[in-house]
């Protein structure tokens, strides 16, 4: 499956496995860091068996990676997704090092932090645009020394003030320039709300 394809399959699956998580689970997810990584097996399981791939946990000490069936020639299952999942978004530069190292069609980076940049969502500010600038530069270095194929996505989930538990999903391509979308419901589109939820956060966690 050609990278940029494989990308929208991933994301497309990711956005509909989370549709149907009872809120319980997204605010328990929430709570503690260990619940979150446990939330992330989970989900990445589904979204897993939805694109016909298997999902496994801490290949080459990549926290998670999807592999093919059986290939015809040699009969050998095949990475073709890895996942990094980082809870404090200010370290997962030593993820994307990771990720940038390892030759795959599609790599994953899910991340947490403040990210929407709408006026009036976060007080202090959204951490996108500084984010978002220095992994497109470790992204670029390590291109430059070593060309490679595929792309990066990268998923930020945020709970928001407003009660709100959203992710955002983008991708960037070997140069570290940000993918354009060319499906035909978001052409243009650099970057996709693919979940959003309003969470009674108290109530969930109180059950």
């Amino acid at each position: 499956m050609e990278p940029t394809e494989l990308w929208l399959s991933f994301r497309c699956a990711f956005s509909d496995v989370l549709k149907v998580r009872p809120d319980t689970e997204l605010v328990e997810a929430w709570a503690a860091h260990s619940g979150r990584t446990k939330f992330y097996r989970r989900v990445l399981d589904a979204v897993a068996a939805k694109m016909n791939l298997r999902c496994e946990g801490e290949l080459f000490k990549v926290d998670f990676a999807m592999w093919t069936a059986q290939s015809d020639t040699s009969g050998e299952d095949v990475p073709i997704i890895f996942v990094e999942t980082e809870n404090n978004a200010f370290t997962c530069h030593e993820e994307l090092r990771k990720l940038a190292s390892i030759t795959a069609p599609l790599k994953i980076l899910i991340a947490v932090t403040q990210w929407d940049e709408a006026v009036g969502v976060w007080g202090s500010g959204s951490h996108k645009k500084k984010l978002l600038n220095h992994w497109q530069q470790i992204i670029r270095s390590y291109n430059s020394v070593w060309p490679r194929s595929g792309i990066l996505g990268i998923i930020v989930g945020e709970r928001r003030p407003d009660s709100l538990l959203c992710f955002h999903a983008s991708a960037l391509n070997p140069n570290g320039d940000l993918l354009v979308d060319d499906d035909e419901t978001t052409e243009g589109r650099i970057e996709q709300l693919v979940f959003s939820k309003k969470l009674d956060w108290h109530r969930a966690l109180s059950q």
